[in-house]
């Protein structure tokens, strides 16, 4: 009795707790679904898979439910949907088959309605139990609340009130996730339209409510998300993947409907759909959609009683929830697994809530009065049915709830659940078990390598012969689908285990080259991008036996390191230890790229947490970033690579030294400040290269931790003794780490006051371009730069300075933002920067690619140059020459006597080191140098000379796999739906080169310049890239993936064979060049963009395309073209062809290239990237066998000739009868442009081509220039004829005369010049047609002139009023009476006259088109008064007159004519338009931009001794009276590293082999005095004495004789390296080589450098010229003074001995403290300091000492006293000290130059060898 009342109460609780289901009924519903992959607002093309059958639910007498499958059929369809996804297909069309399956029944846990395990037979396997999680799913409807979670949003029902919206942590079979719950009552008409929401309406009762419940599920907040993805890190970290949302280019939702019928205590689920939509842009910034889209929809078809529930399943097993179930894919046995159920959101609510109940009974009722979730509570109260009171406990505990699902997005679940559900980490030798991929459980939820179908090694090699195959037709390589193939070859590879590669390799192998050879290389390339423990094994193997070695295997293990996919912890330890392996460390390139790669891998994994997460499979297999991982990372990698670091700085290897700095540098880890602080803070020595690299290698720490890099760089940006090239490269630094804005703000006022142009530069050029960035990425940078805008200083840099050029640009078209930065490290000894840093980036739709990042850096430009120098045989012959002729020599003023004289010291520089760093996309190559490096070069050279005579080889073949993305989620359906991006791409180039100079190039010790070099070859480029971008979806029960997707190709082939042949001493060069098969036909360029839908069985191994079910999705009207060019002007035909659904608008392309602000990056964009996925094909081929000619000739002849003083006679030229003969050619014309000039330098450049076959067709092209330093008369020549042997091609002739006459300018008085007139004209004869005598005709009378308002306007400037003030006071050419005296030349008006006749119709057309793009560009300053050229084409006159405003700043234009009348107004000029438009007589365009991009006043850099005055090279400007004995004013004395085992002065006087002095004496009337010596003056000295003149120019003398010379003849010293000739106004100017020249009028001189050799090399009163004014008063002793008249003193040669009292302090580099213990993480806020010149106050230092004796060097073990270089000993006492000695080398050399410098080498631990006596201060003042 009592047990049947028991069952009775059972049965009724478990009815009362679960609403939708009637003890013994039977509840069947129909199941009907889709999933289909298409482009949904492109084309009505889909392919998927329908499904149908029926479910049977019967509840259990325990509360659960039990189900039956029934009838369950699929279909595979693939067709145009008329109405979109959701058409309506009849079941006529559809060819339905029964599912494989095990029709075992299943039984559904469930607690208050929620469904929260799942039982399932054992033999069920696993792609069957989530087929069955998919359709359980449908049933989950908790519309009790049982996993309820804190929101603000939830609104529970209230009393008979049934509308609710609340949130859940609920379970389906796509995840454990957020749903938002929406219940509504469904409306009478809704129903009405819809009957078949309630197909069982005979069920529903007047009572009972038809309500709509709705979810929506964020996908973002989760507790358990199963997803498979890789290569995400370049995504924006706020995306995550496989969430609802990732950036712009994927989207991803579920949306179930479910009416219920009854009330929310009990009720029938009637029907319920849902909708799952991927959407992804294939391109990531297409705005059209791939989809995949996935519908469930389950109608209640039958209710009926039943006594019984089904069966229960044979073997049950639990699965742990409805979340997707992930197995192995690689055991034969694929059924389902134990699993841990995972406690649901509503347990831990109900645990949270009792234990919260229990903590406050024993504080009353107090907890009523608690925050607002009080009031939450209160309002739930009034709900009072029972199945909500253990709700509304779970809502009072809102804050405890709210903490756990805050962190389920990035932390789900608890270590020990989250690896429950997740996979194994597979074993080093063994593939992983990567879930919802088709290679690995695509077949039958298995790998498909347990097909028998498959045979995974015959099918690898195969694929790789396959390739291997394709290889040998390169130009058939996109048709074949060869990368496509190489993709599969890569998945394979991802499946192989340890043993199965290794096989496959062994069989693969081949040493020779050919086909055999080619399969090796694409298995070896696959195996690299595979990423897997298996490859690494195979690879290292590889290696150790030398099956590949050096570059090759460089290139395979950064592909590996660039493709690992699963880094486990066995993983990266195996790696480290291959890094470490003697077979790797004995391979300098191997070593370099594994040491480079593992440490970017490294930060990847272990640093970097966000981008470990994004790169990796985490959802998949747990988090990589592993404690153990971390702890290796900082307890042994770090440490390794700190102490190889310091082990190659005690070797001095330079290369080491910066390989271990970069490494350090690539693992963005904070720890690495503990390894650079010793030598950013002096304690240990390295050269300042190295220093320069160390902050340089902080880039990727600034990425990962940009505080921590802040505060480090900005301490060394802040040390103003800090070497320049570092504190620039802590701005750059500093600037990407994006530094608040008080930051930001105090740098900018600082360039105020700081005295580093450098810096200044860096930091302005820096803040003012981050001010006009654009883009959601930037926008906090550009903010804050604005903000400091205001603050920087006004003053104008010269980008010889540091520069940085920032720019980033939105293009909103295309969903595209691209940025590229410029950064140069300006160099003080050269024009050229010593370092220079660009990056080019794009981001599309969030989705980051480094396009590039290139580094070059050198230590000294100047001393790259000499060390090069030194390889040339040139250099040594000059030496000897230079030691032969001073042999015995006794110069008072040649420059050795002068350094003697004046006892000069000089700065040794640090030898020489570089490094270049390139990276396009994920490769990444870094390169060092030192002299040592270079000093191979000749070795190098000989041996590849040797080689290239007998013929060198060339085969190189490279796959990469680029930028791999993959994104793998289930459907609601339960299938996998992937989207994959990878940029397969291929670079192979076969050949075979050979090469002979006469004389040979290298001897092996030193190189030299041939007489002529004989080249010949054959040689195959191609680059062949292609973009596959799909999303599809596989049904593991038979295999078949379903695509939509994207594909890009991008193709070239270059087969050329080729000779030439270069004459280097006569200036010829000839060359001949034609394909290797001239007859037949070549595609060159292949580009094709194709969007399709596809069906394809995973098992055939297949590119896509070949799948009997692809279908390209393309418009049927087609828009074409084709045209063939080239055949009638070159014999060789072209064809263009071209097919698309989109127009070709070319002429819109060109438009926005005009309008671009930023012409280089657009067209660097605009072939890439995509707006829509049209299909597109364009071939640009070369048709053979119609092209009559086959063979291109060029040949090219240059010839010059510099003239001596006389007038050349007159040589008319015959443009009828010119000569055939290209030299005799050459030579006419070169007579013809020196014709009656005086002093003539004339450059001739000849022509032809040649197009050979059974055609011939003729270009010839002759130009020739001459002008004259002296004549004011110049002549351009030129001339382009064509002939032809075939009648098709008509001989056409161009010639152009051109005569202008060019005043010289006089450079020292601007009162002459302004009164001067500089006016300049210009004839220029034009013809053009088949012959001379019929052709077109235009003749342009072009005049120059000065306008009086610009005179009147330069005349009242703020310059020229205060040159005039300097002109009283005697000084003339200060720098601004130098400005203005160069600016009262300029030329504002531009007349020109134009006169043409017979010029055609054609040409009319083409000054039409130009006239109409000119008017469109201009259309904002153009006034058309009237514009008809109708008549153009016969004869007719045009008057074009330009005037340009009196500033310059814009410029006014004026057509006229009988019919044209058009004006330009006010057109705006920029700085650098004003130097290219406004002419000047002397000073040529490029000098005048020049002059502009450097900030020289007067075009070139220049120093003055004027009356009373000089200024210097770096604009210092001091008061200096000169005595008569001759004082120094330059002197060239460049600073040289140690390349000689002689003392720096011996060493000098070898390698110097150019001298250049200048003198100068006297007060009122100088005296100057030039001493020159170079290889061009046979290393004779020659001395140049310039003298007042009694009347008229300046007496010159060279060697005591004196020369003449006046405005029409120059006197020509050595063959014309040095010239002397006279200036207007009676000053005379003396040209020497293009080094500098010097302009003399009696009283004062002018010198101008224009060759940056003297960068940073002179002394004397024109300073150092190293952009640093500071340092201009350098005395000889190499110490900076400040008074002008002790300076002046110091410098001339007969001088006062230098008074003991004067104050000259030498330059000093201090060290700070730039790392604290906080950058370092440590919590300890102070440290010691041991270092007193880090401190500041005082007289007294603590300095190391050292002592040469003989070979060694001996340094004191411990600092000594020592006085700061401001103060002086008071008294010293004699100390003996215990030193450490060693022998005189590179590293005890580098000690002692950094000791020289104030720095402290600690010997502290050293050996004690000896005590030796030093004087110590006992007291400074």
């Amino acid at each position: 009795m009592w047990s049947k009342i028991l069952v009775c109460l059972l049965v009724g609780l478990a009815a009362a707790s679960q609403p939708a289901w009637k003890p013994n009924t039977e509840y069947v519903y129909e199941i009907s679904g889709r999933t289909l992959s298409g482009f949904d607002d492109k084309s009505n093309d889909y392919s998927g898979i329908f499904i149908q059958g029926e479910l049977s639910v019967r509840p259990q007498n325990d509360g659960h439910l039990s189900a039956k499958l029934r009838n369950l059929e699929y279909a595979e369809h693939q067709d145009e949907f008329d109405d979109g996804w959701d058409t309506d297909i009849d079941d006529s069309d559809l060819k339905y088959q029964k599912m494989p399956y095990t029709q075992q029944p299943f039984q559904l846990l469930m607690k208050n309605g929620a469904i929260y395990d799942i039982v399932v037979s054992k033999q069920v396997p696993t792609w069957e139990a989530n087929l069955l999680k998919s359709f359980a799913s449908q049933l989950q409807l908790d519309v009790n609340g049982e996993n309820l979670m804190s929101s603000r949003y939830n609104q529970l029902p209230e009393g008979d009130d049934i509308d609710a919206v609340f949130k859940t942590m609920e379970e389906t079979v796509t995840g454990r996730v957020e749903t938002m719950y929406e219940l509504n009552p469904l409306p009478e008409h809704i129903l009405q339209s819809h009957p078949e929401l309630v197909p069982m309406d005979h069920l529903v009762t007047d009572k009972d409510d038809i309500i709509e419940v709705v979810k929506h599920k964020n996908y973002s907040n989760y507790e358990q998300l199963p997803a498979y993805h890789y290569g995400l890190s370049n995504m924006d970290s706020d995306s995550e993947p496989g969430t609802n949302q990732m950036n712009e280019y994927m989207a991803r939702s579920t949306f179930t409907r479910a009416i219920i019928t009854g009330d929310l205590k009990q009720h029938i689920i009637q029907s319920s759909i849902t909708v799952n939509k991927i959407a992804v842009s294939p391109t990531f910034n297409s705005e059209q959609k791939a989809m995949v889209i996935s519908a469930l929809n389950f109608t209640l078809s039958e209710v009926k009683s039943s006594s019984s529930a089904h069966p229960n399943p044979s073997n049950p097993q639990r699965l742990g929830g409805l979340v997707y179930e992930y197995n192995n894919g690689f055991e034969a046995d694929n059924n389902v697994q134990p699993r841990k159920q995972l406690e649901t959101y509503g347990d831990r609510m109900e645990r949270s809530s009792a234990s919260s109940a229990s903590s406050s009974s024993s504080s009353s009722s107090s907890s009523s009065s608690s925050s607002s979730s009080s009031s939450e509570e209160d309002s739930q109260k009034q709900y009072k049915k029972s199945q909500y009171n253990r709700l509304r406990r779970s809502v009072a505990n809102e804050q405890q709830a709210a903490s756990s699902s805050s962190s389920s997005s990035s932390s789900s679940s608890s270590s020990s659940s989250e690896e429950d559900w997740q996979q194994d980490e597979p074993k080093l030798n063994e593939p992983s078990q990567s879930p919802l991929l088709p290679f690995f459980v695509g077949y039958r939820g298995n790998a498909i390598k347990l097909s028998d179908k498959i045979d995974i090694q015959r099918d690898a090699k195969k694929l790789a012969q396959e390739i291997a195959k394709d290889l040998q037709e390169p130009e058939d390589i996109p048709d074949e689908q060869t990368l496509e193939k190489y993709t599969i070859l890569i998945q394979l590879a991802r499946t192989m285990d340890e043993k199965e590669m290794k096989q496959v390799a062994s069989q693969l192998y081949a040493k020779e080259e050919g086909e055999k050879r080619d399969a090796w290389k694409v298995y070896r390339d696959a195996v690299a991008e595979a990423g897997t423990g298996p490859a690494l094994l195979c690879i290292q193997e590889w290696i150790q036996n030398k099956k590949i070695e050096g570059e090759e295997a460089a290139q395979v293990i950064a592909a590996l390191a660039e493709s690992v996919r699963e880094p486990t912890d066995a993983f990266m330890k195996a790696f480290f230890a291959l890094t470490k392996s003697q077979a790797v460390e004995s391979q300098t390139f191997l070593n370099n790229s594994a040491i480079l790669c593992y440490a970017n891998l490294v930060r990847n994994v272990y640093v970097s947490r966000d981008d470990s997460e994004a790169e990796y499979p985490v959802n998949a297999f747990g988090k990589f970033n592993s404690k153990e991982g971390r702890q290796f990372v900082e307890g042994e990698y770090l440490e390794h690579l700190e102490k190889k670091l310091q082990q190659a700085v005690q070797r001095a290897d330079s290369h080491q030294i910066l390989v271990y700095i970069r490494a350090l540098g690539n693992t963005g880890h904070r720890k690495i400040l503990k390894a650079f602080r010793p030598y950013f803070e002096g304690d240990k020595q390295v050269s300042q290269f190295q220093r320069l690299q160390m902050v340089i290698a902080l880039d990727k720490l600034v990425d990962v931790k940009p505080q921590v890099a802040r505060s480090v760089l900005y301490k060394i940006y802040q040390n103003p003794s800090e070497e320049e090239e570092i504190r620039v490269a802590a701005v750059y630094q500093l600037m990407r780490a994006v530094p608040p804005a008080s930051m930001l703000q105090r740098m900018a006022e600082y360039t105020n006051y700081d005295n580093d142009d450098h810096v200044n530069a860096a930091v302005k050029s820096w803040i003012e371009s981050a001010a006009d960035l654009e883009g959601e990425e930037y926008e906090e940078l550009a903010s804050k730069a604005q903000a400091a805008l205001p603050l920087l200083t006004e003053e104008l840099y010269s980008i010889q300075l540091s520069q940085a050029y920032i720019r980033s640009r939105v293009v909103d078209e295309i969903n595209v933002m691209y940025s590229h930065a410029l950064e140069t490290i300006g160099s003080d000894d050269s024009y050229y920067p010593q370092g220079l840093l660009y990056a080019f980036s794009t981001s599309l739709n969030g989705a980051d690619n480094d396009v590039v990042l290139a580094e070059a850096l050198v230590s000294s430009v100047d001393e790259l140059t000499n060390v090069l120098d030194q390889q040339l045989k040139e250099t040594h012959e000059d030496e000897q020459q230079k030691k032969q002729a001073t042999s015995g020599e006794n110069k008072q003023y040649s420059s050795k006597s002068i350094i003697e004289k004046l006892k000069m010291q000089f700065e040794e520089r640090e030898q020489l080191e570089g490094a270049i760093r390139l990276s396009l996309g994920e490769a990444e190559h870094y390169f060092t140098f030192n002299n040592h490096t270079l000093d191979q070069i000749p070795e190098v050279i000989k041996d590849l000379e040797n080689r290239l005579k007998k013929g060198k080889k060339i085969s190189y073949t490279k796959f990469v796999n680029k930028h791999e993305s993959t994104i793998a989620v289930p459907t609601v359906m339960g299938f996998p739906a992937i989207f994959q991006y990878e940029m397969p791409t291929v670079i192979r180039v076969e050949g075979e080169i050979k090469m002979h100079a006469q004389p040979d190039i290298s001897n092996g010790d030193l190189l030299q310049v041939p007489d002529s070099v004989h080249l010949e070859g054959e040689i195959e480029v191609v680059v062949s890239s292609k973009v596959q971008s799909s999303l599809s979806f596989f049904t593991p029960h038979n295999h078949q993936q379903h695509y939509v997707g994207y594909d890009k190709n991008i193709h070239v082939y270059i087969p050329i064979k080729s000779k030439a042949e270069l004459d280097l001493q006569n200036e010829k060069i000839s060359v001949e060049i034609e394909p290797l098969e001239p007859k037949e036909e070549t595609d060159i360029v292949h580009y094709s963009t194709v969007p399709y839908v596809a069906q394809q069985d995973i098992l055939d191994l297949e590119p896509v395309s070949e799948s009997d079910k692809y279908e390209i999705v393309q418009d049927d009207d087609l828009d074409e073209m084709e045209v063939t060019f080239g055949k009638h002007h070159t014999g060789m035909e072209f064809s263009f062809e071209y097919e698309s659904d989109e127009p070709l608008q070319l002429r819109r392309w060109l438009h926005e290239q005009f309008h671009s602000e930023d012409l280089i990056s657009t067209l660097l964009l605009s072939p890439a990237y995509d707006d829509d996925l049209a299909y597109t094909n364009f071939n640009l081929t070369y048709n053979g066998h119609q092209s009559s000619a086959h063979r291109v000739h060029i040949n090219l002849n240059y010839e010059s000739e510099e003239y001596d003083e006389k007038e050349r006679p007159e040589k008319p030229i015959n443009w009828s009868q010119l000569p055939q003969e290209q030299d005799q050619r050459a030579k006419h014309f070169l007579e013809a442009a020196a014709s009656k000039i005086h002093s003539a330098d004339v450059d001739v450049i000849d022509a032809e081509v040649e197009f050979k076959g059974d055609e011939k067709y003729h270009y010839y092209a002759t130009a020739a220039y001459a002008n004259s330093p002296v004549d004011k008369k110049s002549r351009v020549l030129a001339y382009v004829e064509r002939s032809s042997s075939s009648s098709q091609a008509k001989p056409y002739k161009v010639t152009l005369d051109s005569r202008g006459e060019t005043p010289n300018t006089n450079g020292l008085d601007y009162e002459f010049a302004r009164k001067f007139d500089p006016k300049t004209t210009n004839e220029i004869r034009l013809t053009y047609g088949r012959d001379y005598q019929n052709s077109a005709k235009v003749n342009i009378k072009a005049e120059l002139t000065q306008s009086d308002e610009r005179k009147q306007y330069l005349d009242h400037t703020a310059d020229a009023q205060q040159c005039k003030r300097d002109i009283q006071e005697g000084n003339r050419q200060l720098p601004v009476c130098a400005n203005v005296t160069a600016e009262a030349n300029l030329l504002d008006q531009v007349s020109l006259k134009v006169e043409y006749s017979q010029i055609g119709e054609r040409t009319h057309e083409y000054v039409r088109h130009g006239y109409q793009l000119l008017s469109h560009l201009l259309y904002e300053y153009i006034e058309e008064n009237e514009v008809d050229m109708s008549g153009m084409h016969e004869r007719g006159q045009l008057e074009v007159n330009i005037d340009f405003e009196p500033d310059l700043s814009s410029l006014n234009i004026t057509v006229d004519s009988k019919s044209i009348d058009i004006q330009v107004v006010d057109l705006p000029l920029s700085e650098i338009e004003q130097q290219i438009y406004v002419a000047h007589p002397v000073f040529s365009v490029y000098e005048r931009v020049l002059g502009e991009l450097y900030q020289n006043q007067v075009y070139w850099p220049f120093c003055t001794i004027d009356k009373h005055a000089i200024s210097t090279f770096d604009n210092v400007t001091y008061d200096a009276e000169l005595s008569q004995d001759w004082s120094v004013v330059f002197h060239y004395v460049p600073d040289y590293a140690k390349h000689h085992d002689v003392s720096p002065y011996q060493q000098r006087h070898q390698m110097q082999v150019e001298e250049h002095v200048v003198l100068a004496r006297g007060k009122q009337h100088k005296e100057i005095k030039i001493t020159v010596r170079a290889p061009e003056t046979d290393a004779k000295l020659i001395e140049i004495d310039l003298k007042p003149g009694q009347s008229g120019a300046p007496k010159v003398s060279v060697n005591q004789k004196e020369q003449k010379y006046d405005q029409q003849q120059a006197a020509h010293i050595q063959d014309g390296y040095i010239q002397i000739y006279e200036l207007p106004n009676q000053e005379a100017k003396i040209e020497i080589g293009d080094d500098y020249y010097v302009i003399y009028d009696g009283e004062r001189a002018k010198i101008t450098v224009v060759d940056d050799k003297f960068n940073d090399a002179l002394r004397g009163l024109c300073g150092t010229f190293d952009n640093d004014d500071s340092t201009d008063f350098t005395a000889p002793e190499n110490c900076i003074l400040s008074e002008p008249e002790e300076f002046i003193e110091s410098y001339t040669l007969n001088g006062k001995q230098p008074s003991p009292d004067r104050k000259c302090v030498p330059e000093e580099q201090r060290y700070v403290s730039v790392v604290s213990p906080r950058d370092l993480g440590e919590r300890s806020q102070s440290e010691s300091r041991q270092s007193h010149q880090k401190q500041s106050g005082g007289c007294t230092k603590h300095q190391t000492q050292y002592q040469e004796d003989g070979r060694q060097v001996c340094f004191s073990t411990h600092p000594l006293p020592a006085c700061k270089s401001s103060c002086r000993a008071k008294n010293t006492i004699s100390k003996s000290v215990p030193v450490h000695c060693i022998e005189k080398n590179n590293v005890a050399e580098l000690w002692m130059k950094q000791i020289d410098k104030g720095a402290n080498p600690d010997f502290s631990l050293k050996a004690v060898h000896r005590n030796i006596q030093y004087e110590v201060p006992q007291h400074c003042e």
